[in-house]
Order: C-alpha cells, then sequence, then structure tokens
C-alpha cells in the first residue's frame, strides 16, 4: 500500500507547513450520509479502507483507522502494509475517536484540523465548549487538507431530479410541509434547518442518482411559516422539476447559496437536530438568532409509512422474491463456472427483468466461503472467489423499484456442507424466527427486543457483532432511522406500526463461512386488550430458506409451525409468476418440515 502511505506522508507535509498538529477526517459528506458520493471519500483515499462507516485520525506519529465489528476483517486485510492502526469501535481498551480528540486538545497550543462541513453540530460544539470549559490554548481549524493534496479527486456528481408521484408517495408535499409547520409552531420556530437528504427528498417527493444505491441529490432546505426554499445544484433541476416546485410555492436557489443565507438569517428562531446539521451550518448563525434544538421531524414521519406506500412495499417485495427465487434454482441447478461477481451479476440481471426497477439498494455482498465471513463484504477483480463446492454462498441483497425498497440476506447451500455448519445455519434461523414471531406492547424499542434474536446464540456461547435490525427507507436509504433493533448502537425509539425495520441476526466463522438470515418486517397491530395494545411483525420478504442446511431437531414446535406456514405463504404469492420448472423447485424449497 505505498500509494496510501505516499498520502499520508504528504498530507502530514502539509500540516507541518500550516502547524497543524492533528487532523480528524470523518466519511461523512456535507449532509452526514451514511453512504457518500465519490467526491466526499476523503477517509477511503487517505486509508485505502472502502467500508462505509470508519474515521481516521493523524499526526505526525500516530495514524489511527477507526470501524466498528461490521468492518473489522476487512479493515484488518486493507490496512496492511500501511502505516495506519486499526481502532476497534466497542472494544473496551480502545478510546473512542471522541475522546481521543478531546485528550489532544489538553495538549499546550494544539491546532486539531478537520473540515467542519462533515461532522455533526454536537461532535464540534462539545470539542469547542471543551476547550471553552477548561480554558485551554488549543484551536480547532476549519480547513479540508485532505482536498489539497487530492489533485485527482472527482467532481461533485449532480443527476437530474425526479419527481416520485403521489401514487407512489401516497402524500403530497403540500401536505408534508403542513406537517412540519404544524410541529414548528408548537416549538415557537420561526425558521427550520433541513439537511439530510433522504429528508429532504422525502419532504419534497423527489429523487435522483447523486450518490450510488441511494436516489437521492444534494440539497439542503430552510421551511418558514410562509414559504420554504429548496437549495439544488444547477444541472440538477429540469424544467419539469422547476415548474413542479414552483407549483408547490418552494423557491429555488443554488446550492452552496445556503451557507450565505444561514449567515444572513436575523433575528429568527432557528430549529435543528444537532445531530444531523452540520457544524459549520450552526456556527454560521449571526447571534441575533436563537437556536432550538428539535428531532427532525422528517425523520419521524418517513420511519413510519403511510397505507399508500405500504401497499406499494408489498408490490415491490413480490417482485424482488420472484427474482431472488429465480436466482436460487439457478444457483442450485446450473453447472456452469460461477464466481462471486458473476452471480452477482446474475441477480443483478433478474432484479432489473422486474417492471418499475430503479437500481439496486447497495452494492451486492456475495461471500463465497471464508469471504462470507466478512460482515460487508464486496468481492473485486483481485478477490473475485470460484464458487466451487461444499460451503455456504452468502448472498446480501436488495432492490429500488417505483414502489418500494427491498433488503434480503440468503445463505445458501452449494454441495454438501457438515453438520456443525448446519447446526450453527439452524440456530442462526431460530434467532431469526424468535425474532419474526415476537409479540411486544407498544413503546417497546429495538434495543429492548435484541435479546429475543441473540439468545438461541449465546445459548451456545455465540454472537454475532453488529445490530440485528435497522429500518429502510421508501425509494431512499436501504438503512434509515429512527428506528433500530440493536444493543452496540441501543437508541429510545419506539417500534411503531407502519415501520418497515430487517431482521437478519448471523454468525461468522474466520476463515471458514458466514451465515446471516434476513427478512424485512412490517410493525403490525396484534391485539388490545386490558393490558395495552401489542405489535408484532409481518414479513415484506417473501424467499425460502435453504431447507438443505435445516436440522430441524434444533427448532421448537412454534419454530417449524411459523417456518412451514412462512414457506407456504412464500409459495402461494410466488409461484404464479415462475415458469413450471421453476414452479416445481420452489414447491420442494417450500415444503414442510
Amino acid at each position: 500500500m505505498q500509494n496510501i502511505n505516499q498520502r499520508i506522508d504528504e498530507l502530514r507535509n502539509l500540516m507541518k507547513e500550516k502547524n497543524i498538529d492533528g487532523i480528524f477526517i470523518p466519511s461523512d459528506d456535507y449532509h452526514l450520509s451514511e453512504y457518500v458520493g465519490d467526491y466526499f471519500k476523503e477517509r477511503e483515499f487517505i486509508s485505502g479502507f472502502t467500508g462505509s462507516a470508519g474515521s481516521v485520525f493523524l499526526s505526525q506519529d500516530e495514524a489511527y483507522l477507526y470501524t466498528d465489528g461490521r468492518y473489522f476483517l476487512q479493515a484488518e486485510e486493507q490496512l496492511k502494509n500501511t502505516y495506519l492502526k486499526l481502532m476497534k469501535l466497542g472494544d473496551k481498551s480502545v478510546i473512542t475517536p471522541f475522546d481521543l480528540l478531546k485528550s489532544k486538545l489538553h495538549i499546550e497550543n494544539y491546532h486539531l484540523c478537520f473540515d467542519f462541513k462533515v461532522v455533526p453540530y454536537q461532535f464540534g460544539k462539545a470539542l469547542e465548549e471543551d476547550i471553552k470549559n477548561n480554558s485551554l490554548t488549543s484551536k480547532l481549524v476549519n480547513e479540508d487538507l485532505v482536498g489539497e493534496i487530492w489533485t485527482s479527486r472527482p467532481k461533485m456528481k449532480s443527476s437530474e431530479l425526479f419527481v416520485l408521484e403521489e401514487k407512489y408517495a401516497g402524500q403530497s408535499s403540500n401536505e408534508k410541509l403542513r406537517i412540519v409547520r404544524d410541529k414548528m409552531a408548537l416549538d415557537s420556530l420561526t425558521v427550520y434547518i433541513l439537511s439530510s437528504l433522504e429528508s429532504v427528498m422525502y419532504l419534497y417527493n423527489l429523487r435522483a442518482h447523486d450518490i450510488d444505491f441511494t436516489p437521492v441529490g444534494l440539497s439542503y432546505s430552510l421551511i418558514y411559516q410562509d414559504r420554504a426554499v429548496i437549495y439544488l445544484q444547477d444541472a440538477a433541476v429540469n424544467e419539469k422539476v422547476r415548474e413542479y416546485l414552483s407549483s408547490l410555492g418552494v423557491e429555488i436557489k443554488s446550492y452552496f447559496e445556503f451557507y450565505e443565507d444561514i449567515k444572513n438569517l436575523r433575528f429568527e428562531t432557528v430549529g435543528a437536530d444537532k445531530q444531523k446539521v452540520n457544524y459549520q451550518t450552526l456556527e454560521s448563525l449571526d447571534p441575533s438568532n436563537k437556536v432550538c434544538f428539535v428531532k427532525e421531524y422528517v425523520a419521524d414521519m418517513k420511519g413510519v409509512k403511510n397505507k399508500v406506500e405500504i401497499r406499494n412495499i408489498k408490490k415491490a417485495h413480490l417482485k424482488d422474491a420472484v427474482a431472488m427465487v429465480k436466482f436460487i434454482y439457478y444457483l442450485k441447478t446450473n453447472h456452469d463456472k460461477k464466481s462471486e461477481i458473476s452471480v452477482a451479476d446474475k441477480l443483478e440481471s433478474f432484479r432489473r427483468e422486474q417492471k418499475n426497477f430503479v437500481d439496486l439498494s447497495f452494492a451486492t455482498i456475495a461471500g463465497w466461503a471464508e469471504h462470507g465471513a466478512i460482515v460487508h463484504y464486496e468481492a473485486t477483480e483481485e478477490t473475485n472467489a470460484e464458487i466451487t463446492n461444499n460451503n455456504f454462498l452468502l448472498v446480501d441483497s436488495g432492490g429500488h423499484y417505483l414502489e418500494g425498497t427491498t433488503d434480503i440476506t440468503r445463505t445458501i447451500v452449494i454441495g454438501k456442507v457438515s453438520y456443525d455448519m448446519k447446526k450453527n445455519f439452524t440456530l442462526v434461523l431460530k434467532s431469526h424466527i424468535d425474532l419474526a414471531k415476537a409479540k411486544f406492547p407498544e413503546g417497546v424499542t429495538g434495543n429492548q427486543i435484541d435479546m429475543i434474536a441473540r439468545e438461541p446464540l449465546f445459548a451456545h456461547h455465540l454472537n454475532f457483532n453488529h445490530g440485528t435490525g435497522h429500518g429502510v427507507g421508501y425509494l431512499l436509504s436501504v438503512h434509515e432511522g429512527p428506528q433500530n433493533i440493536s444493543l452496540s448502537r441501543a437508541n429510545n425509539v419506539p417500534l411503531k406500526e407502519g415501520m418497515i425495520t430487517s431482521d437478519e441476526p448471523g454468525l461468522y466463522l474466520t476463515n471458514k463461512y458466514g451465515i446471516r438470515h434476513e427478512n424485512l418486517e412490517l410493525t403490525v397491530k396484534d391485539v388490545t386488550n386490558e393490558f395495552g395494545s401489542f405489535l408484532r411483525f409481518e414479513p415484506l420478504t417473501l424467499v425460502p430458506f435453504d431447507l438443505d442446511a435445516i436440522l430441524p431437531s434444533y427448532l421448537d414446535e412454534d419454530e417449524k409451525r411459523y417456518l412451514n406456514n412462512y414457506h407456504a405463504l412464500v409459495y402461494k404469492k410466488v409461484s404464479k409468476y415462475l415458469n413450471e420448472d421453476e414452479r416445481k423447485f420452489l414447491k420442494k424449497a417450500t415444503r414442510k418440515i
């Protein structure tokens, strides 16, 4: 990794020139997005690590890359022969990035540099206050130093926006704006700042392709009680979008005018979510304004799907199921040579046959054998493994349709596998089923039910190092809050009727194989009685689990009943869209156990 070390050397030389002691490089764009366009991949450029989550800290004698458990194996491989040391988030012996930066600021006259536009306000403000509260002589420096050495940096992408019709969105933008303004009135706000890309797109029923696999356009919005302004790249706005926004009474301004308008606000009561607005935005405000920190209204709105969205999403999952069943049939019956890349391409081709397909919802993970143990593995020409025999192929994939977004993982047996492999496969399936059939009272949060999925694995002293579930957007990000099902990233957001959340326990044995079983689940009403209102999950994903790897003795009667009923539903819904051979295959794949 000579190029990576050369880049670090070049950056360190620039730091010396500018009297910078340390630099922090996160993964975010100006909107704090999980996935970012190529222009914003500074952390990847300086480290060579390609995972979606992580940050780098560099000084003249330190070089750290932080990431979470999904990426430990990948990071260890990609950091080989570089200056960078892997810092495993969640490890009690590892100082967090924030605490590391705080410790540096307690060094006399320490100059810490980062781009204020790519860290949350809460993060930057806490560092600023630590300096003030402790009367430190240190300084925060707002510069994009990586940008200065990245001479071949891609341009900021600007794709053409399109309007998502109300027959898909289920609610007009005017109605969504009314709801936001009602919430603003309750909080006595005169201006509301919205900078999350998914939220801006949702609010105005717009979509674009500025980020791979996430159909959003770079944008900000300022919402007032009597008007609204949306900030867009000029090339992204065609005449149809211009007329549409004009019909809503929304003013269009150029993307970077946002910061000028923020600076020019006077005597307003400004609302923003301090975790979703970047540090530069609120630091730019004139002191005459009053800032009120509120949870982002739109995140909660888009987290609960409306009736039209739910009806459409079920159609999307049926289409996706047809593509997946055709794919599994192909894997099981076609004896041509296959590789991780070729099977990912084949699955994409099946999805593209479906009406109203827009794009993949993320880069397909097709991990053969030991590559399946790398949670967010993505095959490259260098790592592309041939799929041979007698192991698992883990395929985590999804699609965007005009009717919604899908995300599914299936672990597929190729050839024959051992008893222990079947046992582990079944234990992970047991974990998945136990969560899928859970019933719980309204008000319960995802972290409170995470243990339901983990207990069958804990009983055998097994575990997995990622969350059990995440929310999913509607033709937006495949990872969407506000809810999740997680111990390590627990939040206090209750699961609500209309939310869509993944159920995806796993097990990963380094250098051997990985197992993950994932369905998307719709939260629905169960019963209301004298003990309150209860909720349950309804599966949206309609694809069989591989019976070739199940040991029924490890499932109890309720779990077998759930699996048999689920497979009966899969056959009933999907079989009519298959040819005769595929239908026969599905009949066998959904047989009772």
